[in-house]
């Protein structure tokens, strides 16, 4: 049996929908009854059967980004048709993404190497933002109080983008981490998860 990439999945009305590691074919788990199913692509001659790196999902709509960087998959769940965006993010064969968020109309694609590219899904526009600057890789990201923060995988250096504004800000903090995988955020802190399985609570940010 193909494998499946389960990590990187979306949650919706009781449903878990992700995609098959190869083929890239949707798949929804019913979390009531315990069942999968494969989902229809109704212009399957459009599918470029190209792995994904992470999704999200925005008004009945999958978006998933191909590891290559070069596009984003649309696929809706009313219509079951998919597409595909020209987003440019390319840098390497993977690993080319810290965090993929929605806001209102809006897909947020925060990459690791040179900033942030929003797409309007009403206007179907691209609009690129750099980062203030490009002397270390980006490793993830959370939303934390109405402002996204972006973090080096070593370092006491985060970005903070705010979304009203459109500007960045260079936070320098006095915690410092080596290897850092993962962040998460809930209304009082920002939690790194670190390789060697240390977790660091941001006190102050």
């Amino acid at each position: 049996m193909e494998s499946i990439i389960f990590r990187n999945c979306v949650w919706d009305n009781n449903r878990i929908y992700f995609f098959m590691a190869q083929d890239a074919i949707p798949i929804v788990l019913d979390l009531k009854s315990g069942k999968y199913s494969i989902l229809e692509i109704k212009n399957i001659e459009s599918l470029k059967k190209n792995p994904f790196d992470l999704i999200s999902i925005l008004n009945k709509k999958i978006y998933a980004l191909e590891m290559s960087g070069q596009y984003m998959c649309e696929y809706s769940l009313e219509t079951h048709e998919i597409s595909y965006i020209k987003i440019d993010c390319h840098k390497k064969i993977d690993g080319n993404f810290a965090l993929l968020t929605t806001e209102s109309s809006q897909v947020f694609i925060f990459d690791r190497f040179t900033g942030l590219t929003i797409y309007d899904t009403q206007s179907k526009n691209l609009k690129k933002i750099s980062y203030p600057s490009s002397d270390c890789e980006i490793i993830t990201g959370c939303k934390y109080k109405d402002n996204y923060f972006l973090f080096p995988k070593e370092g006491n250096k985060v970005f903070q983008y705010d979304i009203s504004s459109e500007k960045w800000t260079t936070i320098y903090l006095t915690e410092k981490w080596y290897n850092l995988i993962h962040v998460a955020a809930d209304e009082e802190h920002i939690l790194l998860l670190l390789e060697d399985g240390t977790i660091i609570k941001l006190l102050k940010i």
